[in-house]
């Protein structure tokens, strides 16, 4: 999903597991036009690592503002702003992330 400003790609990638376990979601910022290939094996732009994870949204409130909404989710990882060089027009490129669970409870169990 690209920032309004169109310079970053937020990618959701869903990572298979065994059939015991849920799959794992995980979520990147990179250069706009980056393909998740380019992302494989890299842990640096993983903002967000969940599983067991229900009604996923991601909203660019603002070009450098992302919001990660979901209902349920077991959390395993979270950065709540990452910082980027080499985007177009920029010398720094800093995104505030923020977790948005719907509702009082979000855990899956």
């Amino acid at each position: 999903m690209k920032s309004p400003d169109g310079l970053v790609d937020a990618i959701l990638i869903e990572v298979e597991t065994d059939p015991l376990s849920s799959n794992v979601f995980i979520i990147c910022l990179a250069k706009s036009g980056t393909r998740v290939e380019d992302l494989a094996g890299s842990s640096e732009p993983n903002i967000f690592k969940a599983n067991r994870l229900q009604d996923l949204k991601l909203i660019w409130s603002e070009p450098k503002f992302l919001q990660i909404s979901y209902k349920n989710a077991a959390v395993l990882a979270f950065r709540n702003y990452h910082w980027m060089t080499g985007v177009e027009g920029q010398e720094s490129y800093k995104v505030e992330l923020r977790l948005l669970p719907e509702g009082e409870h979000s855990l899956p169990f």
